[in-house]
């Protein structure tokens, strides 16, 4: 049994990525991203987002000029069957689990910062630590000198949008990161002077896509 067939009759969250790979027809994960789209226009699959990610789509579609890229995004994400795009708004102050959020308003690489996250988890039990801000090679460098140690035995250090090395060299030409300087040369930068944490691949095999490849990393010790 497939993913596809695992998800279907399921609720999924999609991020902003898959949207941009079906839309804009990637030559790489067109035919992967493909499947899910149909089931979920066939009704199979109920899929939600939220306006951060028509915010994120937008972005390169605003900097063009590119009035027609912009009106697909729109269309789906607000407008197509089988799509849920929800609002951020008080309703989600108001959450149970809002409590359990800290927001901390900074550079992740400023040393105060760091500080407030470090102290944010002392005596913690189990820490995950996600990295997905300045998508640069030292700054994503940086932040796992900063922040990696802070991972618990067992749990993850996930440094998003490594994909980028993998994509198109002109893919990016407004943004400051680019092949040769993204999240996946950072780590393959940091990851030798760190045995104590490792590519977990069987993260990456469990996922239709992911713009994480060899960004799952796993404290071993």
């Amino acid at each position: 049994m497939g993913l596809i067939d695992e998800l279907r009759g399921s609720r999924i969250c999609i991020d902003s990525a898959p949207f941009i790979y079906f839309i804009e027809k990637d030559p790489k994960y067109l035919n992967t991203i493909k499947p899910l789209f149909a089931e979920i226009d066939a009704g199979n699959i109920d899929a939600m987002t939220s306006t951060i990610t028509l915010l994120e789509v937008l972005v390169i579609p605003f900097k063009t000029g590119n009035a027609s890229l912009a009106k697909k995004y729109r269309e789906i994400l607000l407008n197509a069957e089988g799509f849920t795009t929800y609002e951020i708004s008080h309703e989600i102050e108001e959450h149970p689990m809002f409590k359990r959020i800290s927001m901390i308003e900074g550079s992740s690489v400023a040393p105060d910062i760091i500080a407030k996250v470090h102290e944010k988890a002392r005596g913690k039990q189990r820490v995950l630590v996600c990295l997905d801000s300045d998508h640069t090679h030292d700054h994503v460098l940086a932040e796992l000198n900063a922040y990696a140690p802070l991972v618990s035995v067992g749990s993850y250090c996930v440094v998003f949008d490594t994909v980028i090395e993998d994509m198109p060299e002109d893919f990016f030409p407004d943004r400051p990161w680019g092949k040769g300087n993204t999240p996946k040369t950072a780590v393959y930068e940091w990851l030798p002077d760190h045995p104590e944490f490792q590519i977990d691949k069987t993260i990456e095999h469990k996922l239709l896509i992911t713009v994480a490849p060899d960004g799952y990393l796993r404290r071993v010790k």
